[in-house]
């Protein structure tokens, strides 16, 4: 003996499935677009500029590409540079951000500078320099909104050439 379930209740409950499955996926658009935006594809530097001033200044340009469906706002970039692991009171001087829209590339570009550094013009003299990169996006779709936060370390080994 078999029951039945009534054609109006098997309705209700594909609904609800249906909203259910509709409201994940509503869900997961700006969280997918946000988890592969945030991490830079690319970075480039640092690149040493020089000496201005009592500052040492480098050069490093953040390279984000958005291959979700949603812009992500890149809400804060902060970045620190330390010489053979020691901060020499690294600031930056350019604090520009960027959104970044669905199927594009984005830029933002850091100049950080660093006081009291022994840098010094000696001839295949090598410093190790390390970039600390704290990253805050944001991404919403209606009334989603999903945030991020991640710190990213790279480290290059620098060696100083007078005559390139």
């Amino acid at each position: 003996m078999s029951k039945k379930i009534p054609q109006n209740k098997l309705l209700t409950i594909a609904a609800a499935f249906l909203v259910t499955l509709v409201a994940l996926q509503a869900w997961n658009i700006p969280r997918a677009s946000l988890a592969d935006t945030i991490t830079p594809n690319q970075i480039i530097g640092p690149t040493y500029r020089g000496e201005f001033g009592a500052f040492d200044q480098f050069y490093i340009a953040y390279k984000f590409k958005n291959t979700g469906r949603t812009p992500v706002e890149i809400t804060e970039l902060q970045t620190k540079i330390l010489l053979n692991g020691t901060d020499y009171n690294s600031q930056q001087v350019t604090h520009s951000l960027a959104t970044v829209q669905p199927g594009m590339e984005g830029e933002i570009i850091r100049v950080v500078q660093l006081s009291l550094a022994p840098i010094g013009y000696h001839e295949g003299q090598v410093w190790n320099i390390t970039v600390v990169t704290d990253i805050t996006a944001e991404s919403s779709f209606g009334p989603i909104k999903h945030s991020k936060s991640i710190t990213q370390t790279d480290s290059i080994d620098w060696e100083v050439h007078l005559f390139e």
